[in-house]
């Protein structure tokens, strides 16, 4: 198949510094993916710059096979079959929500105009707001109408520019998952700049981590949680945190943990070597048996789990994520062994990860 969407070594700059450096990109048809990444990675100028609302000064993009940006030519918006949303501003607040959406429908019937209005309120889950004063709305349905108005030019590629960057309701937030349902039901290609990682991995079929204006991976939301490749991916993820260990020998580290086996031999580790290695709560596991406690110091009840943070030995501290019938106070003590599918190490002062496949304490 066809890329649908192809950058091609890409670079651009805000007037003084680069944005983006040497950035390269492939989507297929009908895939909804993610870029994710800090303020300032450089996502929303990509956007932006897919959408031709900025120039490029070297490589191409190239939507469908049509050269929509090079250094020296840039197709028209209205003629790049692609709507963009963006994080801000995203309706007029004293027009309604159906002359929110007809903006992007001039040249069109009223009547026609009028259809297409309550069909794609509909989709997004708001038919009967056609009347509403866009200033009227809550977060959540701004974004869904700007959704609409965006479904309205039946585009092929959508781009949405963090579309959860504020505070939403629990209820709004079911919206993430209801956009999916609605671009893979219609079959949209899109292209989504988020900060938070549990959106991204809720809606992506593939995600993209950016830092300082380069794509560091690529790949599906399974391998960018669990065999991250860069420490930036690690930090932007959020969920684990980086420890120090000793290698012992080929096939053992020891931490503050205890001596964890690993499984997979590597000629880029050697005995005495100093690492730092990720570690997940749910890596953590609770054991009567185990030889190794730490000392609980905060506990957050989350329903079905737990998630507690334990003290070890040497003033580090370490996150589990258990059952919450296990139900400890802090004070108490905590028994544990490491279980983890996947060692992931990083030599000290280098940013490139090492996988040394499964591992568990001795």
């Amino acid at each position: 198949m066809a890329d649908f969407l192809k950058i091609e070594n890409i670079e651009s700059d805000d007037g003084q510094l680069p944005v983006l450096s040497r950035f390269n990109l492939t989507m297929k048809k009908g895939e909804i993916n993610v870029l994710l990444g800090e303020p300032g990675s450089g996502k929303d100028t990509l956007l932006r710059l897919i959408a031709g609302l900025g120039k490029i000064k070297k490589g191409k993009i190239v939507l469908m096979g049509n050269h929509i940006s090079t250094a020296e030519y840039m197709m028209p918006m209205n003629q790049r079959d692609c709507s963009y949303i963006p994080k801000k501003n995203l309706l007029f607040p004293h027009l309604t929500v159906a002359k929110n959406i007809q903006l992007s429908l001039r040249g069109v019937s009223r009547k026609k105009r009028k259809y297409i209005v309550q069909n794609v309120l509909a989709k997004v889950g708001l038919a009967g707001f056609d009347g509403y004063l866009a200033n009227s709305l809550n977060r959540g349905q701004e974004l869904r109408v700007a959704v609409a108005r965006a479904l309205a030019l039946e585009p092929s590629l959508i781009l949405i520019n963090n579309p959860f960057a504020y505070p939403v309701s629990a209820q709004q937030l079911d919206f993430i998952s209801y956009l999916r349902s609605i671009l893979v039901d219609h079959g949209i290609t899109a292209l989504i700049a988020m900060e938070d990682p549990a959106d991204a991995f809720a809606i992506a079929d593939n995600i993209g981590i950016m830092h300082e204006g380069q794509l560091l991976q690529w790949d599906t939301p399974y391998t960018i949680y669990h065999h991250p490749q860069h420490r930036a991916s690690v930090k932007v993820i959020g969920d684990g945190q980086l420890l120090e260990g000793h290698i012992q020998s080929a096939s053992t580290m020891s931490c503050e943990l205890g001596t964890l086996s690993f499984e997979r031999k590597s000629d880029e580790i050697r005995t005495g070597l100093l690492v730092e290695f990720l570690i997940y709560p749910d890596d953590v596991v609770y054991d009567k048996k185990a030889a190794v406690k730490g000392v609980v110091i905060r506990k957050e009840f989350r329903g079905a789990m737990t998630n507690y943070t334990l003290q070890l030995n040497h003033n580090s501290k370490a996150q589990c994520l258990c059952p919450s019938h296990q139900d400890l106070s802090p004070g108490s003590p905590f028994p544990f062994r490491v279980s983890m599918d996947h060692l992931i190490i990083f030599k000290a002062g280098e940013n490139t990860a090492i996988d040394l496949g499964k591992a568990c304490t001795k």
